[in-house]
């Protein structure tokens, strides 16, 4: 069973994402709304990705994942984000996030984003 988190504000604004990985029975998703409410779930059992909007509370959603790797450098994260490929990379180099997730995701997004988790997890077996 994996387990997703997706933080947002606006977690509507990711339903076509949502609806895309709900429809692989071993996955388990849970939604947060805030900062605070991402920090604690990520203190108990780590998820296996957690999805990041690009603001939160007055935060940017980059300075959440900088905030969620110092607690725990091994975090597999994903970015909302409206930016080109190239700025997105430039924006984001060096913190490991797995991919850049556009605001109007959908299941092709989705499936993506389990492709390149499971490729993740394959390189620690």
């Amino acid at each position: 069973m994996m387990r997703f988190l997706i933080v947002s504000e606006e977690p509507a604004r990711l339903n076509g994402l949502k609806t895309g990985l709900m429809k692989h029975p071993q996955i388990k998703i849970d939604v947060v709304t805030s900062v605070d409410g991402a920090m604690k779930e990520i203190s108990g059992v780590v998820p296996s990705l957690v999805v990041v909007d690009e603001h939160i509370a007055g935060v940017s959603g980059k300075e959440l994942i900088e905030m969620m790797i110092k607690k725990n450098p091994m975090i597999n994260t994903a970015l909302v984000s409206g930016l080109t490929p190239e700025d997105f990379h430039e924006f984001t180099e060096g913190l490991g996030i797995l991919m850049q997730v556009p605001g109007d995701a959908g299941e092709d997004v989705a499936d993506d984003m389990l492709q390149k988790l499971e490729k993740l997890f394959s390189l620690y077996k």
